[in-house]
């Protein structure tokens, strides 16, 4: 376990995301513009056709999410909302990031955030529960996000 704080929070984030191979899971109830967005995450998972994506996030309120990113995230992958959803997670592989930083520039920029990296062994359970969201949260089509946010 490693504690992360200001800039390097945002630095293994970074570097975290360059080097996934299999899995980018994010668990973010408020995510940003997609400028901010794409400069946290980089763009080698993006482009890798081997990294499943997934998004859980809370789009029952419509100012939560950026809607220019959520219709970006949703051409890569799946994008599921959960109501009530407040934790910020970030799985890259095998490791994950508790955070209190949302997927945001502001979180990452000008707010006193605070993450805890935890390795494989540690983050197991973690990769659980998240899965076990996914299950329960309702995917967003692009349909229904036009309709909702």
């Amino acid at each position: 376990m490693q504690i992360l704080h200001g800039a390097g929070l945002g630095l293994k984030l970074r570097a975290l995301s360059d080097n996934a191979k299999r899995r980018v899971w994010i668990v973010s109830p408020y995510i940003g513009r997609w400028a901010a967005v794409s400069a946290l995450l980089g763009a080698n998972w993006w482009l890798s056709s081997t990294v499943l994506l997934r998004i859980i996030t809370d789009i029952d309120d419509q100012t939560n999410v950026n809607r220019g990113t959520l219709v970006q995230l949703l051409d890569r992958g799946p994008v599921a909302s959960m109501r009530g959803v407040h934790a910020k997670i970030y799985i890259f592989d095998d490791q994950a990031i508790l955070s209190s930083a949302n997927l945001t520039e502001t979180a990452f920029t000008k707010r006193r955030e605070i993450g805890i990296l935890l390795e494989a062994t540690e983050a197991k359970d973690v990769i659980s529960v998240v899965d076990t969201w996914w299950k329960i949260a309702e995917e967003i089509g692009r349909a229904s996000c036009r309709e909702r946010v």
